[in-house]
């Protein structure tokens, strides 16, 4: 009977996942050690190598790459092993391979915060038109669920200005529109 993967660390199409991650493959019976190698188990990002350690010990059913520096952010990495027929392919202790290659993916999280890249308005501007658009452009897109009349608001000192806050899913602009014009020689923020 061939082996066959019963679960992996990090699942199949996981995402938000650490970029410092060890992962693994259970399998159903232990393997031939000597066919746990670099060319029959690995882990890429596209078609490029990603150098790990690979670790398997004799007699178990859990295969282990750790990678040798921490991962890419927003990522996406796939980990094979070897199957099917030719050289190269994980064998159990009795020689039988696993009956396919065994492909599985995940995503590795975003640590790094959006930053603002610029406004319209610049900040601290001054002699801008009253009927003015505002608008934030920010370094990547944003959880649209999150771009609320709290977390993005207009004022006059303390004072809340109407607008219409629009953000459209997958862009990185934010926009402000004052519900009417606004006041001549006066700070917003």
């Amino acid at each position: 009977t061939a082996p066959t993967v019963v679960s992996t660390t990090p699942a199949n199409n996981a995402t938000g996942v650490a970029i410092t991650t060890m992962i693994t493959a259970e399998l159903t019976e232990p393997l031939d050690a000597a066919s746990v190698t670099g060319t029959s188990v690995f882990l890429q990002n596209g078609i490029v190598p990603v150098p790990a350690t690979l670790s398997y010990t004799p007699g178990s059913t859990t295969i282990t790459l750790t990678p040798l520096s921490p991962l890419s952010e927003k990522t996406v990495y796939t980990v094979t092993l070897k199957g099917g027929v030719g050289a190269d392919r994980i064998l159990d202790a009795a020689g039988n391979a696993l009956a396919a290659d065994y492909v599985w993916s995940f995503t590795t999280i975003d640590q790094t915060a959006p930053t603002v890249v610029s406004t319209t308005p610049a900040a601290s501007a001054v002699n801008i038109l009253p009927t003015a658009t505002i608008t934030a452009i920010l370094s990547e897109p944003l959880d649209a669920a999150s771009i609320t009349n709290t977390s993005v608001f207009l004022q006059n000192g303390i004072v809340p200005v109407p607008a219409t806050l629009s953000y459209t899913p997958g862009s990185t602009t934010i926009t402000l529109t004052p519900s009417s014009p606004l006041s001549e020689k006066t700070l917003y923020t």
